[in-house]
């Protein structure tokens, strides 16, 4: 299967759409928005587990300092309704404002 996004004109001069591609980016910062990098991770694992997304096709943007905040009772790793982890340090992210 071709990995590359192409558009090819069908005979009514509208483009043929083959991929789609997923932008989410979560800017707050600070424990009490713990929710704000929950709901984000959230859409990141749906779009995975349910839309047929590729990691490939996800760019993902966390200001993530919830994970490493004392506060965070499951250090390294955030969680969203007692639900395995759906985050932690270690996993491998596209852009963030801490070193992996």
């Amino acid at each position: 299967q071709n990995k590359h996004t192409s558009f090819s004109s069908s005979s009514s001069g509208r483009e043929k759409h083959e991929r789609n591609a997923a932008l989410i980016v979560q800017t707050s910062r600070h424990f009490h928005n713990y929710r704000h990098t929950s709901n984000a991770l959230s859409i990141y694992k749906s779009l995975k587990d349910h839309g047929g997304y590729v990691d490939e096709d996800i760019i993902l943007m966390l200001a993530d300092d919830v994970a490493c905040d004392p506060r965070n009772p499951h250090p390294g790793s955030i969680y969203s309704n007692g639900s395995p982890p759906l985050h932690h340090l270690s996993d491998e992210r596209d852009y963030s404002p801490y070193p992996n």
